[in-house]
């Protein structure tokens, strides 16, 4: 049987797996691999972690995740949609409802437009945006999930849309979805991305606390220097990102 380029290079020249050159597209996660995550009965037991995302296009999606039962981690898109206008107020009904360990973006990314909007929403609405580096940590600990079978989502067409159109950027010797590059909106996967990476972080030892709880903890002083630090940062990350 005579071999194409793709398989001479890597089989007989020892060259590494190049890019394609049959015109396929390359699937980023194994299509095998996403099916066999699928559960749609999966539900998550205790406290969630919530993101958000925006498309080039100006399309939004938010998405959670939490620990199942079992261990494994849930994840799910709560609502995905044109537009941006509806995510504040419904970012901030969602926090009031579920009570997250955490509301996080990719601050560099278009996401990172709605921050001012929502830093003056409400105090029941906290957002920690992260940055290149969170997101890069988030691709590499969600595809890790995936292949190592600790993960499920229910099988909704946006995310399986998402996980099969997807493509990467390098970034020196790691990488991170890229919506430019990508075939279809991604907004739905780069936001379960970050809550799942932020879902690692909370483990599955976190005790739920209401917003006034957490806040009960400081002093007003506190408060208002953890406000500031807050603005601080998203102000540079927004700065580094216009500079891009």
């Amino acid at each position: 049987v005579g071999m194409g380029p793709r398989e001479f290079a890597v089989e007989c020249l020892g060259v590494g797996d190049w890019p394609r050159t049959d015109g396929a597209v390359e699937k980023i996660i194994p299509p095998e691999r996403w099916a066999a995550c699928a559960d749609i009965h999966s539900r998550r037991e205790g406290r969630i972690c919530l993101a958000f995302d925006v498309s080039p296009e100006r399309s939004g999606a938010i998405a959670m995740a939490g620990f199942r039962e079992d261990g494994r981690a849930h994840i799910e898109v709560i609502e995905h949609r044109r537009g941006t206008g509806w995510m504040p107020e419904r970012l901030l009904e969602l926090a009031k409802k579920h009570k997250p360990y955490i509301v996080t973006c990719d601050a560099g990314g278009p996401a990172g437009s709605l921050l001012p909007d929502l830093e003056k929403l409400s105090r029941e609405l906290v957002i920690e945006p992260g940055g290149s580096k969170e997101l890069v940590q988030a691709c590499g600990l969600f595809y890790d999930a995936v292949l190592d079978d600790q993960i499920r989502h229910l099988d909704t067409y946006e995310l399986n849309a998402a996980v099969d159109g997807a493509a990467r950027r390098n970034l020196s010797e790691a990488w991170a979805w890229t919506r430019l590059k990508s075939t279809v909106d991604i907004s739905p996967l780069v936001a379960c991305t970050l809550a799942f990476r932020e879902a690692r972080a909370m483990g599955g030892s976190v005790t739920v606390a209401s917003m006034d709880d957490y806040l009960a903890r400081f002093s007003p002083e506190e408060l208002a220097a953890k406000q500031k630090a807050q603005q601080d940062r998203i102000a540079g990350i927004l700065a580094k990102a216009r500079q891009t």
